[in-house]
């Protein structure tokens, strides 16, 4: 339908931080080894338990396809919209280096345009019915968030290859497996990640902050910025709104 266009699709941890995930995406178009330390701030660190590096990605387009002269446009449903923005200042503040060490000119323009569809750029207040704690922003005991982490973490400290290629949590940085000598007793009580995980992330004022660090530099004046929303009006399979399937055909 488009042949002037290659289309590819991007595998991030679906648990992970915005900060987390902006970082995997580079990586997995640009090539080399995930380096979560690049989304840093000034005076953070990582929180316990958190490790530095990821995956060595081979790089989905590498320096030859994606540069200031060959920007990628992006489609982000959901928690993907605040990702794509993040990876766009990451961008722009160059923060990411190549194998040695060498400071990789990256900038706002790589990004032509982000098409967000149906997306959380100001939070969700559904992750407080799920229940997670408005205050501490920790999941409630036997809460729904808290038995999704539980089981999480589990999967995470068991570390079974056919489990993790089904379940595809891409958490490696979370360094509480077996092999890192962590107890299953002391896991469970511990909890790593707590700090960096998109439940936390999707609370409306955490998104607050976060919309806040990307409005040093974002809007960039040369990326077309989009924003698709829908309602649904009957409880069985809704058509796609009319006003979406017009949007996506008249992106760059």
């Amino acid at each position: 339908k488009y042949p002037k266009f290659r289309i590819v699709n991007l595998d991030i941890g679906p648990l992970s931080s915005v900060a987390d995930r902006a970082v995997e995406c580079f990586y997995q178009l640009y090539g080399g080894q995930i380096d979560f330390s690049v989304a840093l701030e000034e005076g953070e660190e990582f929180e316990r338990g958190h490790g530095r590096y990821g995956r060595n990605e081979p790089g989905i387009l590498g320096p030859l396809q994606w540069n200031r002269d060959k920007p990628i446009h992006i489609l982000a449903y959901s928690m993907g919209a605040p990702t794509a923005r993040y990876l766009q200042y990451l961008l722009a503040k160059q923060v990411f280096v190549d194998a040695g060490g060498g400071v990789i000119p990256t900038s706002a323009d790589w990004v032509a345009s982000i098409c967000c569809v149906q997306a959380v750029n100001n939070g969700t207040d559904a992750v407080f019915v799920a229940g997670l704690h408005p205050a501490t922003l920790a999941p409630r005991l036997l809460s729904v968030v808290w038995w999704i982490f539980n089981i999480v973490y589990l999967i995470v400290w068991l570390d079974w290859g056919w489990l993790n290629r089904l379940t595809n949590l891409r958490l490696e940085h979370w360094e509480a497996r077996r092999m890192h000598g962590v107890g299953l007793w002391r896991l469970l009580t511990w909890r790593p990640g707590v700090q960096a995980n998109v439940a936390r992330d999707l609370c409306p004022a955490r998104m607050e902050e976060i919309n806040r660090r990307l409005a040093r530099v974002l809007p960039h004046p040369r990326t077309r910025y989009v924003a698709c929303c829908s309602c649904v009006t009957s409880p069985l399979l809704p058509a796609p709104p009319a006003a979406l399937v017009t949007c996506l055909r008249h992106v760059p």
